[in-house]
């Protein structure tokens, strides 16, 4: 288990790079995405699953939302891809920047880092499953009102998006 969540730090530090690193809005939500599943499983391994599913859920929602709004006001027909130079060099740079800020503070703590197997997994779970019926007991009415503007943000992004003439994208 200890593997799988090294494996999603991983995997979370090399989405943050392709971030970072890459200009074009379409890849960069790519890796929000991959970072956002990373760090759900991360979360669902140390047991706190309602947690992490609503983590996953808010924030591809909003994801969702900053896309829509990022590719219509960014007109790119050929966008850089993961696989151009200057991308690579710049991703190659960022994670490595980040493997040596890791270890340098790996070598400034006093003992070894234990806070995956710290026993800590048991006091989460209660809390964790002790909020879902408060949730839907007395935030019923807040869920429906936070899914009716997920919904209108929906239909603005669509709005802005809708055509060449009418949209928020148009041709100069």
């Amino acid at each position: 288990m200890v593997y799988i969540v090294y494996l999603c730090m991983v995997v979370m530090v090399v989405g943050l790079g392709v971030v970072v690193s890459n200009s074009s809005p379409y890849f960069s939500a790519l890796g929000l995405v991959v970072v956002a599943g990373a760090c759900c499983v991360i979360l669902a391994c140390q047991g706190m699953s309602f947690y992490s599913l609503v983590l996953f859920l808010i924030y591809l929602g909003g994801m969702m939302v900053v896309f829509g709004f990022s590719t219509a006001l960014v007109f790119d027909p050929l966008p850089v891809s993961l696989g151009s130079f200057n991308v690579l060099v710049s991703l190659i740079f960022f994670i490595c920047l980040a493997f040596v800020i890791v270890f340098v503070l790996w070598g400034m703590s006093s003992g070894s880092v234990d806070l995956l197997t710290s026993g800590l997994v048991l006091s989460s779970l209660k809390n964790d499953t002790g909020g879902v019926s408060y949730l839907y007991l007395y935030g019923g009415a807040m869920l429906v009102f936070a899914a009716l503007v997920l919904l209108l943000t929906l239909l603005a992004t669509v709005g802005l998006v809708w055509g060449l003439e009418v949209g928020g994208l148009r041709s100069v």
